[in-house]
């Protein structure tokens, strides 16, 4: 998207670093951190993020996000996927944020989460027909064995095979947790 949101994710991330306490429930930095975009952004601006802290020892995975979405939570033992929208408006939308709770998951082992931007599943084929969520949740459960970075790989070559050569009109990204 070019320098300048650039910054903006560097910003944000700069003070997603600053807000977050270990002792305190992540929707509380998320709400800091949204005061504090809120006053850096121009009018009509505004910047999505998926917030997640994961327990090494309990293996709880909580998640909030602020106008990101996606969100996909694949449990191994049901292979099943979960799908959720984004929790609350993106960060610098309203102020005060009026935060709500984040989602909980225990993390059992093969069980993933996948987050990704909308330039996977908004990439359209010639056609004009987007790879879309659907696609997106009925990739998971085939692809679940693989290591996160192989995953995301797949991913990326099941688009790009799905858009017949369409240009790329976004940015790619992708985040996978998996135990």
């Amino acid at each position: 998207h070019g320098i300048g949101p650039a910054l903006l994710v560097t910003a944000c991330r700069a003070y997603f670093r600053a807000a977050a306490k270990a002792d305190e429930e992540i929707e509380h930095a998320v709400a800091r951190v949204n005061d504090l975009m809120a006053a850096d952004l121009p009018m009509g601006r505004f910047v999505t993020a998926a917030v997640c802290t994961l327990d090494p020892r309990t293996h709880l995975l909580r998640l909030y996000s602020a106008g990101h979405g996606p969100q996909l939570f694949f449990t191994a033992h049901s292979i099943s996927v979960d799908h959720f929208h984004a929790d609350d408006l993106p960060l610098g939308v309203e102020v005060p944020m009026h935060v709500g709770v984040a989602r909980e998951f225990r993390c059992e082992p093969g069980d993933s989460l996948v987050l990704t931007t909308d330039g996977f599943f908004e990439w359209a084929n010639p056609d004009s027909e987007a790879y879309g969520t659907a696609r997106l949740r009925d990739f998971l459960p085939v692809h679940h064995k693989l290591e996160p970075i192989e995953f995301i790989k797949a991913l990326h070559d099941d688009v790009v095979r799905f858009s017949r050569g369409t240009k790329q009109a976004d940015d790619l990204t992708a985040v996978v947790i998996k135990r």
